[in-house]
């Protein structure tokens, strides 16, 4: 059964793409290493009028180990459609997404910017260090976590 105090949210990708691609050949040392480390940066951008979300993403792939160096770099878009953004409103106009939500777009995006970066990275050293298979909740701050209701 239904509960009325809930929203009913429902979200679509509209689009995905690549925004900047960059490889760099490792230094002959780091050339042969499979293991690596991978930076991430993420902007969530919500447009109430539209009903829309933008999210955003850096991944920066470091490898060696005295002194890592940038060897791949990816930066992609999503647009997410989300019927219902509207109805949650913060204190200053804007909108609050709640985490859930959030968390489902950024697994979305995470999820196909991996796929964007090792279809990229195909036949060079990235190819051998893909980015990590990552859980959502994993993606935000934990201190942002808060207990859902029962």
């Amino acid at each position: 059964m239904n509960n009325p105090d809930q929203q009913s949210v429902y979200f679509r990708l509209l689009s995905f793409r690549i925004v900047n691609y960059r490889y760099r050949e490792p230094k002959p040392e780091n050339q042969r290493l499979r293991t690596g480390k991978y930076n991430f940066k993420f902007r969530v951008e919500p447009n109430k009028e539209k009903e829309e979300v933008t999210v955003g993403m850096i991944a920066n792939l470091f490898i060696g180990k005295k002194e890592p160096e940038s060897v791949a770099n990816i930066e992609t878009e999503s647009i997410f459609k989300v019927n219902g953004l509207k109805e949650f409103p913060s204190d200053e106009g804007s909108i609050t997404i709640p985490r859930p939500i959030l968390e489902a777009l950024l697994a979305i995006h995470y999820s196909t910017t991996r796929g964007a970066m090792i279809g990229k990275g195909a036949g060079t050293a990235a190819e051998k260090i893909p980015m990590p298979i990552k859980m959502a909740t994993d993606l935000l701050p934990k201190k942002d976590l808060v207990p859902s209701p029962d």
